[in-house]
């Protein structure tokens, strides 16, 4: 079938263009730079197979996608916010303070931050003291 639509697009080329029956087809087709009708029908069905294919990949990631999302909410997986981890944060350290209930959602995070100052500085002044004793210590 192939060879018959080769010989059927190089009849009407030589017509098209007025040349003799005797030129090769190849020559012709180069000559007006036009693909072979064979060439192009088979680019044509590799495309449409790559699409096809990069569909039910599409397809198959989405599921995918969904069934993860299906779980998580089956699951009832809440993932805390930066602003609930470091309040969690705070609980634990100690650092919690009964009044931030009563602050503004500004204030509050200015009162966090005040409290995580306070607790960088005196964990550095604990580490000094301590470095500072181990120091009298050992030259005394």
């Amino acid at each position: 079938m192939y060879k018959l639509l080769d010989d059927i697009q190089s009849k009407f080329l030589k017509k098209v263009i007025g040349a003799y029956r005797a030129i090769n087809r190849i020559v012709v087709e180069k000559e007006l730079e036009v693909q072979p009708i064979t060439s192009y029908l088979t680019k044509l069905v590799v495309n449409a197979n790559l699409k096809e294919r990069e569909y039910q990949a599409q397809r198959t990631i989405s599921n995918i996608q969904n069934l993860i999302r299906a779980n998580a909410r089956a699951k009832r997986i809440k993932r805390p916010t930066p602003q609930e981890e470091l309040k969690q944060w705070l609980i634990r350290e100690g650092l919690n303070n009964e009044e931030q209930q009563q602050v503004t959602p500004r204030r509050e995070e200015n009162n966090w931050q005040r409290r995580l100052k306070k607790y960088l500085k005196d964990q550095d002044n604990k580490a000094w003291e301590e470095y500072r004793q181990s120091e009298l210590e050992r030259n005394h």
